[in-house]
Formats: structure tokens, C-alpha cells, sequence
């Protein structure tokens, strides 16, 4: 086991996974900079003095993440004091160690501004990413906590006679103590627990009453927010500017590290307890004798009660395993027995459950009822929807009187879609108030438990009033709101309020407008104009960011996704939708399939030319950076291809926006945004010469293949002919570049020919295949002369790049990252 020594200094070291970077028990020597990579924190609650280093890895469990650039190994007092974690390497990463010759480290960075700078930058960039660690926490924990009381309202394990000692806290105590006191706790609310599982008894915890512990947790609970989030646009600012400061007033630069650092203590110390917590209550419920188990063996394994409860019990369980493996390295399939049986259970056919249970009621000689997922008690949570979430979000007497009314006028016409004037005039007032109403309520649960049922099933889904939904809908939207909504881990697809989350945590710009105004632009816009003046006046904060993203933005892009601008309706309505029901909701790691096995055929989508600088110069490389897709919460026809970028920088994350619930072929409309958004990114960065055929590169290629094939001695008669009519039944340069760009991925990919030489070429050329695709390709006459041009263009980028790479080898310094994954692209 590789393990680093800190006592002596290194700078932008490259070490292998698996490298302890930090040891538990080692005394505070130095403190550290993680520039690149992901590091795992690990604690042991045994003694380890005398203990080898494997001996302490060994016994100890992850306690939190690290991710570059970040700090680690702060000395928290005097040199003396031994640090009470390790850090161990998950990826290869790139670390510095800076030593400490006393216990003032802090004192010894006065003089050297650059790397005070780097210091503190690292200290809020961990913060940033532990508020991240706490976001990830709070959902896992919340989700935990609905199992748990799912189990408690649902399983009934006292014998007979039995007195419980009702307790509410749920880890570490027994199953039939705390279920004696949820039990209670609802009784005593006039609520009956149903007694049979169904995924809505997941939803039972809302109606317990309590404040669930996990919507406590939020950073600015935690640390002083506002000033953090000043001291990090502080520093975002150039050493230039900043480094004269620190130099002429040293007690500046003191006061920054000690609030700081005095922040990531508390933030780390908060997440260390909440893991701790969470840590207790997975043992709690997947332990040998756990809550898991105990239900299992209750229920039995038989009847159709218990095969029901199992379904759905495994089912919601199995999504836990992805969470917990990524932020606690436990792998539940491995560690926990039960899981496997839980696995077991979840593949079962729920189809096939209702049939079963049809076929009992039957032969006891009852008439059969609708199953209880559209019909009955499972469904009771809807009742009064409108009412509740108006109560929640507390508009005011005169706002939901006339919301409420218009709403009630909406529901007399007979076609709902029709496109007549007075229809959509109304349609207009209810889509503006209810704007108001999601913006309410979206500011008051964005740092908390952005689940819960209320205004959860709005915010996600747009359900607003359960009499606008057909039962079958209702449905699918009951079992959608119970499935994981999004994910960030490789692509990140989620629903709209967890993207505004993202926005109200500044870890990504609001959009732009439809005009292409950014947020900062109407700031600036604002300081010209008094305030007498302003319709309404916007401050750079993040609640302001979530209103302009939503009054801005989200209020007029709805539309385009709905498919019909003149009928678009935000609230769900199943006078709106067609299709299948089962086939119109797509969970988030189901997106992410689909644009997996879209890259799998063309892997270069997402990559861009960018500009890097570094020691020996600068070179135009091609960088992957994946968009943001963000599932609107309405029912629609349409994707949308919303902007390229996210600011100015070229290697920052657009935003494609698909309906939740979407009617049409999924796998062929995302490749056709897919297409709109390469296009208008390629636009972009070329700029000015993004017609020109060679300095415009993808979009000049095929701008000049379009407009002038006429003179191209390429293309046969019959081929121009054919371009013609193509032309003629297309809009826009960008409409006909996604329809080849479409059939070059879905026919060429396969051998199939579609393109004349000329567009297969641009094609070969800017949107490659792998290697293994273009090689067997390449066995065809007409790919051929076209793969032998594209291996020329690569072997001189090839040859560029490792000569830059054998410079910094030659002077043992580590080589940028970019380089290493460009060099790795070429090589695909």
C-alpha cells in the first residue's frame, strides 16, 4: 500500500488510485491540495497507535468524499495533534503538500499571497462540493426514513399481550417499538394505515406530521451562507487584483482563513454526523435481523398480501444501492444478505401481482374492483390537491379566489384544446398565475425535501387538480413521483426543481432568455434605469435567480415543449395526452441509457473545441462536456434545444429540456436535439467564420456543401438533384444538418448508405465512429478513402499533442489533464 509522506513538499504530484494520501493517527504536518481527482475519507472509531497502514484502512469506513480542487489535512490546533482521518485516492489524482514549520501554518502564508489564494480557493471549493455531500444526503436519508415508516405502518409484529415502548427515533431501535409509535402518532390524527403495500404507503410519512430530520439539513444552517457566498465571488476574482491587498493588509488575509476554514469544520463535522446517522439506519433496516428481514419473514411468502408487499418492497429498496455506494463505498449486494431477496422480489411482474390477486377475489366470490394503484384508498392523498397546495404555498384570499375561478371555467369546456381564442386567453391567466404559485412554492422547500408530497407532485409533475386526471394517468404519474428523478453521477438528466436546486446552489448559471438575455445582463440592464421605473427589480441572489429562471424562462419554454404554443396548459391534463400510458414517463437512468447508447454510436457528440493554455503554450483540443437535460413538468410532443453554453466559457454545460412525460419516440427526437444543439454549438464557437468551409469547421463544411452544390464536381447530376429536393423540404441549414445527422447515426452507423460522398465525408470527419466501428466500415469501398483521410488528420494531431506531453515527462512534471483525455480521444 502506496503512502504518501508529508513531510516532504511536493507540487502537482500524480499519484495512482489507491494511494493513501493522509493517514489517521499521523501528527498535523502539513496541509494539502487535492488539484484533480476523487478522494474518500475514512474513519476508524478503534485505536490506531501501532496499527500498519493497512491495518487502519482496514478498519475504517468511508466518512466523506473529497473532489479537486480542494483542501485536506488542515491543522486544527497545534502541530501535535493527530489527524483523525485518513484520505485514500479513488482515481488517479494530482495532490501538492505544502509542510508546516509551526503551529501558526495560517501566519507562515502571510507573505506568499499566490498561494494563500490557492489555500482559500481549495477551502471553498471543499465547502462547495460538502454542501453537494449534504444534498446527496438528504435525499438518501429522506428516502430511508419512508421505507422505515413504511415498514412500521404496514407490518404488524407484536404477539399477543406484548406491551411496546414506543420510541421515535428510528435507527438503532426495534422495529416493534417504533412502529407501536407511529401507529399511535396516526391514530391519534384520525388516519387509518392501510395494511396492505402499495407504493403509496411510501408517502405515509407526510401524513405523520413530523418534520423529518433530513429537511434540517442545509448549509445555511450550518454556516454563515451570505457571507461565503461573498467571500467566493471574492475570490473568483484574478490574483492581480487580489494579491495586493492581501499584502498591504495581512489582517484581511487572517480573518478570510479563519472564517473559512472555521466553515469547513462545521460543514464537514455536520456531514460526518448525518453519515454517521444514515450509517446506523442502513444497518438498522438491511442488517441479518433487520426491519427488512423481520417484514420479509411477517409477511410470509405465499399469499398474494405478501408477494405484493415483497414487490414493492424491494422495488423502492433497490434504489438505495447506487446512493450508498456512492457516498459510503458499501455495496448493499455484498455487504447485506437480504438484498439479494429484495432483488428477487422487485423483478416480479406487477401485472402479474394484480392478476393473482384477481384470481383470489374471484374464487372467494366477490365481484372484482378496480386494482387499489387507480382506484381506493391508495389514492386518498389526492383528495383536495388544489386546496392543499394553496394552503401550502399561502397566495393569499384574492389570488386563489380568482385562481380557483378561472380554473373552474377552464373545466366547462368541453375540448379543453381546442385553439379558440376566448379558450386560450383563459388558458394564458391560469398558465400566469400558476407561474406565481410554482415559484411560491419552489422557494419555500428548494433547501429542503424537494419529495415531498406536497407540492412535490406539482413541482415534478404539474399535477395541481386530481379532477383534471384520468385515474390511469394518475397512476403513472403516482408511480413516476416514487422513482428517481435524477442523477448527476455521468449524465445529468433531472426533473425541473431539481435543476432549479442547481441554479439556487450556484452550481449553474439561470438560462437565458428567449431574447438571449442573461441573468447578469438584466442586472446590469437595472443599474441604468431608476427604480421608480422597474416592473421588477432583481438582486443577485439566489432567490432572485430561481424567479428570473422561472418568469424569465420556464414560464415561455413550457409552451414550446408542450408542442403547441397557442394551446400549451403548465397544469397535467389527460384531455392533453395521447400515447400509451405505460410508455409516457421515462425515470432519469433511463435517459441516461438512451444518450449512452447514442454516444455508443456517435462518441464524439458532446465534445467541443476549446483553447487550453499551459507552460509550454496553448492548443485548440476537444473537450467532452456533457448538458444539462432537464425534464419540465408538463406533458409534451417536443424536446428542446435550450442554449450551447452556460456563460462565456466554451467548456461549460448547456441545457436541452424534454417533458416528463413525453408522447413520441424518444430514442429518435433526443438524437434530433442532440442535432440542434451541435449545430448551434459549432455555430457558436466558430463565430464569425461559422460559414466559412474552413475556418467555420463543422457548420462551414456543410454550410458550403449546401448552398453550393450546384458547382460541386463531387456530386453527380442525380445526387444534386436529390440535394434539391432535399432543400425544398427543409427550413433551415440547421433543420437538414440533423436530418443527415440522424440518418448518418442511425444507417450509416450500420452500413447502410444514405449520404452522397460529399456529406458522408463531413460527416466521417466531424462527427467520427470509434475505431472499431470505422475499421469495420473501412471494409466498404465507400468509407474507405474517407478513413484513410481522417487517420492523416489524426496522426498530425497525434503528433502535435506528444510532443507537448514528452515535455512536461522529460521535466517530471505532471501533464494537464486536457491533454491526457484529448490524446485519449484520438485514440478512440
Amino acid at each position: 500500500m502506496d503512502v504518501v509522506d508529508i513531510r516532504n513538499p511536493v507540487t502537482k504530484k500524480n499519484v495512482t488510485q489507491g494511494t493513501v494520501l493522509l493517514l489517521q493517527g499521523e501528527r498535523q504536518k502539513a496541509v494539502n491540495l487535492l488539484h484533480s481527482g476523487l478522494a474518500e475519507l475514512l474513519c476508524s472509531n478503534v485505536e490506531v497507535n501501532g496499527l500498519k497502514p493497512d491495518e487502519i484502512i482496514g478498519k475504517s469506513r468511508r466518512v466523506g468524499l473529497l473532489k479537486g480542487e480542494s483542501i485536506y489535512g488542515i491543522p486544527e490546533g497545534s502541530g501535535d495533534t493527530p489527524y483523525r482521518k485518513s484520505v485514500r485516492a479513488l482515481t488517479d489524482c494530482v495532490i501538492s503538500v505544502i509542510p508546516s514549520g509551526g503551529n501558526d501554518f495560517f501566519g507562515e502564508l502571510e507573505g506568499k499571497a499566490a498561494l494563500s489564494l490557492q489555500v482559500l480557493r481549495s477551502i471553498v471549493s471543499r465547502i462547495t462540493f460538502t454542501d453537494f455531500l449534504l444534498t446527496g444526503s438528504k435525499s438518501l436519508w429522506s428516502s430511508l426514513n419512508k421505507v422505515a415508516d413504511g415498514i412500521a405502518l404496514s407490518v404488524n409484529l407484536s404477539p399477543p399481550g406484548r406491551q411496546e415502548n414506543p420510541v421515535s427515533e428510528r435507527a438503532g431501535s426495534s422495529l416493534s417499538d417504533y412502529a407501536s409509535h407511529v401507529k399511535k402518532r396516526y391514530a391519534s390524527k384520525g388516519l387509518q394505515p392501510s395494511m396492505e403495500w402499495d407504493p403509496n404507503v411510501l408517502s405515509a410519512s407526510a401524513d405523520l406530521g413530523t418534520v423529518d430530520e433530513s429537511e434540517k439539513i442545509r448549509i445555511d444552517t450550518i454556516i454563515d451562507y451570505p457571507q461565503f457566498l461573498f467571500f467566493k465571488r471574492l475570490l473568483a476574482f484574478p490574483d492581480g487584483l487580489l494579491a495586493p491587498i492581501l499584502k498591504k493588509d495581512k489582517e484581511v488575509l487572517r480573518y478570510l482563513h479563519q472564517f473559512l476554514s472555521g466553515a469547513l469544520f462545521r460543514a464537514v463535522g455536520e456531514y460526518e454526523r448525518i453519515s454517521n446517522t444514515i450509517y446506523k439506519l442502513i444497518h438498522t433496516l438491511f442488517s441479518a435481523n433487520g426491519w427488512l428481514a423481520q417484514a420479509l419473514k411477517a409477511q410470509g411468502l405465499h399469499n398474494q398480501k405478501a408477494l405484493r408487499f415483497n414487490h414493492y418492497l424491494g422495488k423502492y429498496s433497490l434504489k438505495f444501492r447506487k446512493d450508498i455506494l456512492q457516498l459510503f463505498g458499501m455495496d448493499l449486494k455484498t455487504a447485506f444478505p437480504v438484498y439479494t431477496n429484495l432483488e428477487s422480489f422487485s423483478r416480479i411482474d406487477a401485472g402479474t401481482i394484480e392478476a393473482k390477486k384477481q384470481e383470489t377475489v374471484r374464487g372467494a366470490g366477490i365481484q372484482a374492483t378496480e386494482s387499489p394503484e387507480i382506484s381506493g384508498s391508495a389514492f386518498s392523498k389526492y383528495t383536495n390537491l388544489l386546496a392543499r397546495i394553496l394552503q401550502f404555498a399561502e397566495m393569499g384570499d384574492s389570488f386563489n379566489a380568482d385562481f380557483v375561478g378561472n380554473l373552474r371555467s377552464f373545466k366547462k369546456f368541453e375540448n379543453k384544446f381546442e385553439n379558440v381564442p376566448k379558450l386560450n386567453s383563459l388558458k394564458r391567466r391560469i398558465a400566469t398565475a400558476y407561474w406565481r404559485l410554482y415559484e411560491k412554492c419552489i422557494l419555500k422547500v428548494i433547501t429542503g425535501d424537494l419529495k415531498k408530497f406536497i407540492p412535490g407532485i406539482m413541482l415534478h409533475f404539474g399535477v395541481l387538480d386530481e379532477t383534471l386526471v384520468s385515474k390511469t394517468h394518475l397512476h403513472v404519474v403516482d408511480q413516476a413521483f416514487m422513482k428517481n428523478l435524477h442523477t448527476d453521477a455521468t449524465i445529468p438528466v433531472m426533473t425541473l426543481p431539481y435543476f432549479l436546486e442547481k441554479i439556487y446552489k450556484e452550481h449553474a448559471n439561470p438560462s437565458l432568455t428567449e431574447m438571449g438575455e442573461s441573468f447578469k445582463d438584466l442586472l446590469k440592464k437595472q443599474e441604468k434605469i431608476p427604480k421608480k421605473k422597474l416592473e421588477e427589480e432583481y438582486r443577485d441572489a439566489p432567490e432572485d435567480k430561481i424567479r428570473f429562471e422561472i418568469r424569465k424562462v420556464i414560464s415561455s419554454a413550457y409552451r414550446m415543449v408542450f408542442g403547441s404554443v397557442a394551446t400549451a396548459f403548465p397544469i397535467l391534463c389527460s384531455n392533453a395526452i395521447l400515447g400509451p400510458p405505460g410508455k409516457l414517463f421515462l425515470e432519469a437512468e433511463q435517459w441516461v441509457q438512451i444518450i449512452n447508447n447514442l454516444r455508443q454510436r456517435d462518441f464524439s457528440m458532446f465534445y467541443r473545441e476549446v483553447v487550453i493554455h499551459h507552460k509550454y503554450g496553448s492548443d485548440i483540443i476537444k473537450k467532452e462536456v456533457i448538458p444539462n437535460f432537464v425534464m419540465y413538468p408538463v406533458y409534451g410532443t417536443k424536446m428542446l434545444m435550450w442554449q450551447e453554453l452556460d456563460g462565456p466559457k466554451r467548456d461549460s454545460m448547456g441545457r436541452l429540456f424534454l417533458p416528463v412525460l413525453f408522447n413520441g419516440d424518444k430514442y429518435k427526437s433526443l438524437l434530433a436535439v442532440i442535432g440542434h444543439f451541435r449545430w448551434e454549438l459549432h455555430r457558436l464557437i466558430a463565430g464569425a467564420n461559422w460559414m466559412n468551409p474552413v475556418e467555420g469547421g463543422l457548420t462551414g463544411a456543410y454550410y458550403d456543401y449546401i448552398n453550393f452544390y450546384k458547382k460541386n464536381p463531387n456530386l453527380t447530376p442525380e445526387a444534386k438533384l436529390r440535394v434539391k429536393e432535399f432543400v425544398k423540404k427543409t427550413r433551415s441549414d440547421k433543420d437538414r444538418f440533423t436530418r443527415d445527422y440522424m440518418s448518418w447515426v442511425i444507417y450509416e452507423f450500420d452500413g447502410i448508405p444514405k449520404h452522397n460522398p460529399v456529406s458522408r465525408e463531413i460527416f466521417y470527419k466531424f462527427c467520427p465512429f470509434k475505431k472499431n466501428d470505422r475499421d469495420r466500415l473501412s471494409q466498404r469501398p465507400v468509407f474507405l478513402g474517407i478513413e484513410m483521410k481522417y487517420q492523416n488528420i489524426i496522426k498530425r494531431q497525434m503528433l502535435k499533442i506528444e510532443s507537448r506531453i514528452r515535455k512536461y515527462e522529460k521535466a517530471g512534471e505532471p501533464v494537464p489533464t486536457d491533454l491526457i483525455r484529448y490524446m485519449e480521444f484520438l485514440h478512440m
